[in-house]
């Protein structure tokens, strides 16, 4: 149908009445104003005709009174719907007045040219006040007690924020209109409408918005509905009755309108649906079906709908038990702890658990968290809950304490209505002191969403947890409103990241995690990635530098008494706490780098590469590694070249001198550059940051013949340094030892290094036969006199470990430099000490 049009004498006549009315004309559930006077213009403050019929069209009642907006549109919907006369007064305040008038409006309905129109007469009614007299007082008595009287009526049956029903009332209107349905051959259906996460949004937007969400919601129930067949239960909640029919198709559009609300940051909602037998059933109880419906819901992060059905009946029941069963429960510990292995991703140790309670109920079996967590937490009853599992948590420390070696680090939860409680951090500290449990093997977990409820409070908590020695994390990280500015608010000691992000898998997924863990290193806080299930979640967590992993793959939550078996099963080492810095220097490493990075652990004797990233591998290949697991191999073959190499390299550079060390050494096709530095250290074990790069040489074939040589003496030498006799200078090429002379590179004055050498490195016994074969003021005369190609000898030095070993020292001009620059090197003989007095004594 559409809007009905007058013709052009008779709309200006009616436009030009200095009396207020409007007319109206109701299509499609919808009121459209047709025509307005100027006496309408002149009692609202509006200046323009048409700018007044498109605020007509668009927002009706702007300037009325918010505490009548809801009560006026019912009245006339109702009267659009179901005739007979319009009557409302109301408060109104147009933009020219500087504070509320009554307004009067009554109205009938009339047919033009076989159309039904609204003929609407509007009165200010504060005008009288104008005239200081008896009469005057009387009639705005009379209309305010009116309006009050209106006002009262009306609250008793509908709900002044959205317009709709009250409950009862509702249930009286939709009783009857189910079986109207019926009659008419529908299949009724009742509905329970929540927003999800609306009191975080109260908090975070503030109560004007939710104030607003919760009216739009009414609005657009009643676009969708009618305004009789829905109501506002109770905060966010709402019922409507309805038709099956079409049904799926009106809750998408549905959604699409709701996505719309607070300029598009609006919430989900969730629906539950009891659309079976209505005959015997109390229309109650067909409510609260769609509320379990509604319930099971929750925690879902968009909008979405169920029917009611026996698994949802069955968990309604489930709930119910858990309330009126949970302190039974606590007494008779059918409520347990189990632990959750949390693995060092780097090593692959075990480095702590996580608390996680289950209830093994006789009745119903293994009762999950999810279905028990959030009925507590609903009941407040979720603070004996955390209490009692943090006691269990500290009555087996006590009892593994006395069996077992390695006692890891434990994380316990805390809901976020633990902070409700003033005595919160009193109760836990008298229980961790009851067991005598140190500080550091606790770890306290908060979920991010707990800090939207009291930030201020909760904060000072986190403050104070942490200066009683405790480590607090956040829980659940990235999955509320404002996780970046939590983390920078307040002190975080890890962050979990919550395994939507995991379970996800998607390239977009990995470009979020692989940020988080790389700003998380910035401000130095660790990372654990939970609800890692499989090989390839756990690759890519090690790759990118995640410290620490949770999940399936590693083992699921298990009784205490099993978890050192388990980790015997499955090969995972557990380390105890006093390694705590060592691994978590480990996880510190920034592990997000385009250059070649290894890490590399040696206990002394051998070397263990813990991480190895692509680039790193790619220079292997320049030396025609391709498994690095092999090049490990050769690494740790005793007395082989490439071991005695990198073993001095750790022992007299890395472990003696403080940053980064060089060396160099020969490759098939060039040298490679080595680069490494000691990032932490334990007992015997040290950890090395490694980088390397291959330099490539250019191939002369004369060149490259004399390099090859060159290549194979390197790995035979010990030490090898420049002398210049003329300028007396030696220059270090290479060193076995860091502390030795030569490992300073150039050095000025030879009497005084040789000394040096003899005196700290030389067996005593051979000093003077040293000093005489290394004498600089005869070294030049020995060469031009004696016409050898080169001077030899047999020395004991001292190693790294104090003992001596047998070196042959050999002496040879440089060519081209008549015996003034010579070339001095050590070859070990493989002879210690003890072996040469044998030989001696022979």
């Amino acid at each position: 149908m559409d809007i009905i049009q007058f013709d052009q004498e008779t709309r200006r006549f009616l436009e030009s009445l200095p009396i207020a009315i409007g007319i109206y004309q109701f299509i499609d559930q919808k009121v459209h104003t047709v025509l307005l006077s100027q006496g309408f213009l002149d009692i609202f403050g509006l200046d323009d005709l048409q700018g007044a019929l498109d605020l007509m069209n668009s927002d009706m009642y702007r300037d009325a009174h918010p505490d009548d907006v809801a009560r006026i549109a019912d009245i006339a919907y109702q009267f659009a719907i179901h005739g007979g006369t319009y009557e409302a007064v109301y408060r109104n305040k147009n933009p020219y007045q500087d504070h509320y008038h009554i307004i009067h409006s009554s109205g009938k309905h009339i047919y033009y040219r076989g159309v039904r129109l609204a003929i609407i007469w509007y009165m200010d009614e504060s005008r009288a006040q104008q005239e200081d007299n008896e009469s005057s007082r009387l009639l705005k008595q009379m209309l305010f007690d009116n309006l009050q009287q209106e006002m009262d009526q009306r609250r008793r049956q509908y709900d002044d924020l959205t317009g709709l029903p009250h409950m009862n009332y509702f249930l009286t209107l939709a009783s009857k209109g189910v079986k109207h349905l019926i009659d008419q051959g529908y299949q009724p259906a009742i509905l329970y409408i929540d927003y999800s996460n609306f009191k975080t949004f109260n908090q975070h937007y503030g109560f004007a918005a939710g104030d607003y969400m919760i009216r739009e919601l009414g609005r657009i129930v009643r676009s969708f509905f009618g305004a009789e067949n829905g109501s506002r239960f109770e905060s966010d909640h709402f019922a409507v009755y309805t038709t099956l029919e079409g049904l799926e198709s009106k809750l998408n559009l549905l959604y699409e309108e709701i996505a719309k609300l607070n300029n598009h940051k609006s919430l989900p909602v969730r629906v539950g649906i009891y659309a079976e037998s209505f005959d015997l059933l109390d229309l109650n109880k067909a409510c609260d079906y769609a509320k379990q419906a509604c319930d099971y819901l929750s925690g879902k992060n968009y909008s979405t709908s169920i029917f009611f059905n026996k698994d949802i009946q069955h968990a309604a029941e489930i709930k119910e038990y858990v309330i009126t069963h949970f302190q039974e429960a606590m007494e008779k510990h059918w409520i347990q702890v189990y632990y959750q292995p949390v693995i060092h991703a780097i090593s692959g140790t075990m480095c702590g658990s996580e608390a996680l309670a289950r209830w093994n109920d006789p009745h119903y079996g293994m009762i999950m968290p999810n279905s028990f967590i959030g009925a507590l937490e609903e009941t407040g009853q979720i603070y004996d809950l955390d209490l009692y599992i943090f006691e269990e948590v500290c009555h087996d420390y006590d009892a593994y304490r006395r069996f077992e070696d390695d006692v890891v680090p434990v994380s316990f939860n805390l809901s976020r209505r633990d902070f409700d409680h003033s005595d919160l951090i009193e109760r836990i500290e008298n229980i961790i002191q009851h067991y005598h449990v140190p500080h550091e093997l606790i770890n306290i977990e908060i979920t991010e969403s707990a800090f939207v409820e009291d930030v201020s409070h909760i904060g000072k908590v986190v403050d104070h947890f942490h200066a009683l020695g405790y480590q607090v994390w956040m829980d659940d990280f990235g999955t509320g409103y404002s996780s970046l500015g939590i983390l920078k608010d307040f002190a975080f000691d890890e962050i979990k990241i919550d395994m939507s992000f995991i379970s996800n898998f998607t390239a977009k997924g990995k470009k979020i995690i692989e940020s988080t863990v790389s700003m998380a290193k910035k401000i130095g806080v660790q990372t654990l990635a939970e609800g890692v299930e499989t090989r390839e979640q756990f690759e890519f967590l090690r790759q990118i530098g995640c410290e620490k992993i949770q999940g399936y793959y590693f083992g699921k939550p298990i009784p205490g008494y099993k978890m050192s078996e388990h980790c015997k099963t499955h090969d995972i080492p557990i380390v105890s706490l006093n390694w705590k810095d060592y691994y978590d220097a480990i996880g510190a490493i920034n592990y997000l780098t385009d250059s070649s990075l290894a890490v590399v652990e040696d206990d002394g004797e051998n070397f263990k590469i813990l991480y190895m990233n692509s680039a790193f591998k790619e220079e292997l290949t320049k030396d025609n590694i391709v498994d690095y697991k092999d090049w490990e191999k050769q690494l740790n073959i005793k007395n082989s070249p490439i071991h005695v190499f990198h073993r001095r390299f750790a022992n007299e550079q890395l472990r003696k001198c403080e940053g980064v060390q060089t060396t160099t050494y020969p490759t098939s096709h060039g040298y490679m550059e080595l680069k490494a530095s000691v990032v932490t250290y334990h007992e015997q074990y040290y950890i090395y940051k490694a980088q390397i790069n291959h330099v490539q040489l250019s191939s002369n074939d004369e060149l490259e013949y004399h390099d090859n040589l060159l290549k194979n003496l390197y790995y035979l030498y010990s030490d090898v340094a420049l002398i210049d006799l003329e300028h007396d200078t030696i220059e270090g090429v290479i060193s076995s030892l860091s502390s030795q002379p030569i490992a300073q590179e150039t050095i000025t004055n030879l009497h005084e290094c040789v000394q040096t050498w003899e005196e700290n490195y030389v067996v005593p016994e051979e000093r003077e036969r040293f000093r005489n074969f290394c004498n600089p003021d005869q070294l030049y005369d020995r060469f031009m006199k004696e016409d050898q190609p080169m001077l030899i000898d047999f020395f004991h030095s001292r190693r790294s470990d104090g003992h001596y070993e047998c070196l042959m020292h050999v002496v040879l001009p440089v060519v081209n430099t008549k015996f003034k620059k010579l070339l001095y090197v050590t070859i070990p003989t493989g002879q210690n000490n003890d072996e040469r007095k044998q030989m001696s004594e022979s």
